[in-house]
């Protein structure tokens, strides 16, 4: 992908879409943080689909048994 910063007639997401047509966007995961007891891991999840048009987040889980659930998730950005 060509990403020429001086090229002034098209914007990033021009050439993201041209570059990946079938894409609706990007999406980020953190790194899990957990806890001092290992038992709440929190990460952060993002996805952004344009200029203005996305969100991130905060994601808490918890253990059920042997199945991982969300616990709380808290908006820290929108555009």
């Amino acid at each position: 992908m060509n990403l020429d910063p001086l090229n002034q007639a098209e914007d990033g997401w021009q050439v993201f879409r041209r570059e990946y047509p079938g894409s609706r966007g990007i999406v980020q995961v953190s790194r899990v943080g957990l806890d001092p007891k290992l038992t709440q891991p929190v990460v952060c999840f993002g996805a952004q689909y344009d200029w203005l048009m996305g969100y991130g987040e905060f994601i808490l889980l918890t253990r059920d048994n042997l199945m991982w659930q969300v616990a709380a998730a808290s908006n820290v950005w929108i555009s």
